[in-house]
């Protein structure tokens, strides 16, 4: 082996989906996958060696110090040349590793915008602080897209700055949407508009607002949310609250979202901050139109041509319909209600469909793949 690629663990996220795609191209003599934790979601390469350098099975983080004598042992063991670490406590351990001795190229993918992802209190204090600090020491560092890479460059100094959007496997989504969902059936339903969310039930995805968007429109519409995590009982209570539980299909984590998404009408993205929106181009991938909060980093970058990409619409500000897809405000439910409206109203959703499908091509995985394959070699 030559290179390693580090990562937290291989859970349902999209970066670690994005090192998963990624493994089924790499070989077992060139490069290896680290984890941090081995807890792995996604299908990865079974061919590669994988290490774990925290074997703990309770959920406390080890010291990211002791983490990072652990990789730099790996390195040396191995002989390798270059560690490729994904996300931000991978990152820390890579560039810890290098501090602490180890002759390695650092290469780190950041896989966030900090000024949305640490927002306040002593842990966005120090996060902050660790990027500030140690970003300075990777050899390279490659971003999800040029806006997350300007906003990165407001809190440290850069080397060799790379952008690579995620990789997006159009042929693999294209042959999933036809395989027939055993979870969902379109048939089963009444609904002639339906809506589709896909994402991890958290604070940052807002599945909220969109549940409170549904409560404004009438008994038509329908509402698919694929995912778990904390917040699915408080949305789950919210749907009862807002009488608009018999119009939500709560699906749970699906190994195939595409089966269901495909049968969808709407697709919509409620975040409050994103890296590089993965769902948002597999659902254009399937030809379903977008409606976007317009959010640091990613949807504007992939919807619209605005040359600004940091300069997204404030609270008050309407929605706008955009080269490839919708933006609203962060938050406002007003006014994504007003966007999913328009859109079915004025007969938008043929043209979008064929909007999504000619810019996800832009994201297919080949290009993206060829330049982690050129970094890492």
């Amino acid at each position: 082996m030559k290179s390693l690629i580090l990562i937290n663990s291989g859970e349902s996220g999209g970066a670690e989906k994005v090192v998963s795609i990624l493994s089924h191209t790499l070989t077992k003599d060139s490069t290896g996958i680290v984890f941090i934790k081995n807890n792995v979601f996604h299908e990865f390469n079974n061919n590669l060696n994988y290490f774990t350098l925290d074997e703990n099975k309770n959920k406390k983080n080890r010291s990211i110090l002791l983490l990072a004598l652990k990789l730099k042992k790996i390195i040396k063991a191995n002989d390798i040349r270059i560690v490729q670490s994904h996300m931000y406590r991978s990152n820390y351990i890579n560039i810890l590793a290098k501090i602490l001795g180890s002759k390695h190229e650092v290469q780190i993918v950041n896989c966030d915008c900090v000024s949305t992802k640490y927002t306040h209190g002593i842990k966005s204090i120090l996060s902050k602080l660790m990027i500030r600090l140690l970003y300075r020491f990777s050899n390279i560092t490659i971003t999800k897209s040029k806006a997350m890479l300007e906003d990165l460059k407001k809190y440290t100094r850069i080397k060799n700055e790379q952008v690579i959007y995620n990789p997006i496997d159009i042929t693999k989504i294209n042959k999933l949407s036809t395989v027939s969902s055993t979870i969902f059936n379109r048939n089963d339903y009444d609904f002639t508009k339906i809506i589709v969310n896909v994402g991890r039930f958290h604070p940052q995805k807002r599945q909220k607002d969109i549940i409170i968007a549904l409560s404004h429109l009438d008994k038509s519409y329908g509402l698919v949310l694929i995912g778990d995590g904390e917040e699915l009982l408080d949305c789950k209570n919210l749907a009862k609250e807002l009488n608009v539980s018999d119009q939500i299909i709560f699906t749970g984590n699906l190994k195939n979202p595409f089966s269901v998404i495909s049968q969808c009408d709407l697709f919509i993205v409620s975040s409050s901050c994103e890296g590089f929106p993965n769902a948002l181009v597999e659902a254009m991938a399937c030809g379903l139109p977008i409606i976007s909060s317009d959010h640091l980093t990613g949807a504007k970058e992939i919807l619209s041509k605005q040359a600004d990409l940091l300069n997204i619409k404030q609270y008050n500000d309407s929605f706008s319909c955009e080269e490839y897809g919708i933006l609203y405000p962060v938050g406002n439910t007003f006014e994504l209600t007003a966007a999913v409206k328009h859109i079915f109203s004025n007969n938008l959703i043929k043209y979008y469909s064929e909007k999504s499908k000619d810019r996800a091509s832009n994201y297919d995985a080949p290009t993206a793949i060829a330049k982690y394959i050129e970094l890492l070699s």
